[in-house]
């Protein structure tokens, strides 16, 4: 073989081996770029799953906090019911027991108007629940607020009578006991509202008899109080 043949086999086999190592290169390349590509799919499973998770955790922490918050106002509202219950029974005592002490100083017979003495002793308490309860009116039904503005005017119109007129010497009973009637009437409708969850019952008419009726002789009608049983 002559040196010129030898040198261009060995330039070819050369050649070949270049061709292999760059095909081997090539192929390790694609490898790794495939492996690469793997691993990053791998990483973004992964961190997709891990943000599902917080996600799922946020929206359980969201739910949780609305239950929680739900819960914190069904209990404020219920306390709010309970309390305007019991001051509709405190109302309907205090008012029951002042009802009965007039047909004993008032009369035939006896004083014809309140004393003004007297008139302090007549006057009725409002319930400062709504009042001092921040967001009471939001969390309490209809028929509640309305049973308890009604027992607030009711209240307000005693109070009035005594205040004006009972000042003045010039309230007669029957127009006393009229107005206790009505507050009777209003404390029974928002205890009916506020423990019960009744609907509130209409609204007494005004029936100046009805005070008249214990005026008279031989007869015993009077406010029956919250709670109280009447005998029939």
């Amino acid at each position: 073989m002559d040196p010129t043949t030898a040198h261009q086999g060995i330039a070819g086999v050369y050649q070949v081996l270049s061709d292999l190592g760059g095909l081997a290169a090539g192929i390790l390349a694609l490898i790794a770029g495939l492996l690469a590509y793997a691993g990053g799919l791998r990483q973004a499973r992964a961190t997709r799953k891990a943000a599902d998770a917080q996600i799922a955790a946020m929206r359980e922490q969201i739910e949780q906090s609305k239950r929680m918050a739900k819960e914190a106002e069904h209990g404020r509202r219920e306390d709010l019911r309970f309390a305007l219950g019991l001051e509709a029974a405190r109302i309907g005592e205090f008012v029951g027991h002042r009802y009965r002490i007039i047909p004993v100083e008032y009369g035939p017979g006896k004083l014809e108007t309140i004393a003004r003495s007297a008139c302090e002793t007549f006057k009725i308490e409002k319930p400062p629940i709504l009042h001092e309860s921040p967001g009471a009116t939001a969390l309490l039904e209809k028929d509640v607020i309305a049973a308890a503005v009604f027992l607030d005017e009711r209240i307000d119109e005693v109070n009035s009578l005594l205040a004006v007129e009972g000042a003045l010497g010039r309230l007669p009973a029957v127009a006393l006991m009229t107005a206790f009637e009505h507050v009777t009437d209003a404390a029974q409708r928002l205890r009916a509202a506020a423990i019960n969850g009744a609907e509130a019952s209409p609204a007494a008419q005004d029936d100046p008899s009805r005070g008249l009726a214990w005026l008279r002789p031989g007869t015993n009608r009077r406010p029956v109080a919250v709670g109280e049983r009447v005998a029939l």
